[in-house]
């Protein structure tokens, strides 16, 4: 035990100093590693105000980086920025190309570049064009209507036919080398409540469909009429009841030429593909004066959402006293003819 405590004072600012260096050598190890780059529009500096970027190509690609452990630990943590600074006299040339570099990329000089993906990438560097922006009117092209639900035909007119497009000069002229327009994204119509009765308009933004470094000046708007489409007459078997006053079956007795009505309806495709027999109530209205013992045609009437229509049709009714329990054996009462209604 003596012989370790002898300079032990030496011995420890040895060990220490053998601790930091291995630290620091273990730090200075160089390793790989995979970096993925992305290049947005906040890279760019340097460009005036009256110019804007067009595109950047490209906009992300992948480094293999070589360096100490410490320098790629810390690049994990921050990750990179690059730096496109646009030079003055690139202006006139509307593009400026950036090399591959540790500068370029935001790199700690310990860090080498070893290899791109692709591998265009480190040959052809980092492209930015840009130009100075203009606008112009440019002919607009309807959107097209899609998610058109069954039993509605619509219809879209464009409130404006032209758009004010704002933008680098080059991108405007790409609009005219693809046929000079400007489209819109797809209208979706599931986004709409198309359970409707009657044509209906409403006033609708567009989404235009045009590159990153355009944008329209004012939104773009349309009429998007919503109408729905007639379904074919649909036959529906109901049974018939009546409408009396509440003493009505004390005093009278009702006969019906028949105890089912078989009723033509119509109306729009959308609502009626939901209809069903238990949607609609048919019925004869006897709140009125009738001739005792004489048969007569009375009309049909149907409760039914606002939207049905139907055909006319009669039933055959004759109303009698009601018979004395002495002088008549009971008659079973017509289900459901003899059950009083509400007054619709």
């Amino acid at each position: 035990m003596k012989p370790l405590l002898v300079h032990w004072q030496v011995k420890l600012v040895a060990l220490f100093l053998a601790v930091a260096l291995w630290f620091y050598t273990s730090g200075q190890a160089r390793v790989e590693k995979t970096v993925v780059v992305k290049v947005g529009d906040g890279a760019v500096l340097g460009l005036p105000p009256e110019y804007r970027i067009s595109s950047i190509a490209p906009g992300e690609f992948e480094i293999v980086v070589d360096g100490p452990m410490n320098v790629l630990a810390r690049l994990e943590k921050r990750g990179l920025a690059p730096r496109l600074e646009i030079s003055t006299t690139a202006l006139q040339a509307n593009k400026q190309v950036f090399p591959i570099t540790n500068q370029v990329l935001g790199l700690d000089g310990d860090a080498r570049i070893q290899r791109t993906t692709p591998d265009t990438v480190a040959r052809d560097g980092i492209t930015v064009t840009f130009g100075k922006i203009a606008i112009v009117d440019i002919w607009v092209e309807p959107p097209q209507l899609i998610d058109v639900p069954p039993g509605i035909e619509p219809s879209l007119a464009l409130e404006e036919g032209q758009a004010r497009v704002e933008g680098p000069l080059g991108a405007l002229d790409e609009i005219d080398r693809h046929g000079g327009k400007v489209r819109f994204q797809p209208v979706s119509l599931g986004r709409f409540d198309t359970q409707i009765e009657k044509p209906e308009t409403r006033r609708i933004q567009l989404t235009p469909a045009l590159p990153t470094s355009l944008r329209l000046a004012k939104p773009a708007y349309a009429q998007l009429t919503l109408k729905p489409l007639d379904a074919p007459r649909q036959l529906v078997s109901l049974p018939l009841h009546v409408l009396v006053p509440p003493d009505f079956h004390r005093r009278f007795q009702v006969e019906l030429g028949q105890q089912q009505v078989v009723m033509a309806v119509r109306g729009p495709r959308n609502l009626m593909a939901g209809l069903g027999p238990d949607s609609l109530t048919a019925y004869v209205n006897l709140r009125r004066s009738f001739d005792l013992n004489k048969t007569e045609e009375v009309a049909v009437s149907l409760l039914a959402p606002p939207w049905v229509t139907w055909e006319p049709s009669a039933v055959r009714v004759t109303v009698s006293l009601a018979a004395k329990p002495s002088e008549a054996a009971p008659v079973a009462p017509l289900q459901p003819a003899n059950t009083p209604l509400q007054r619709p």
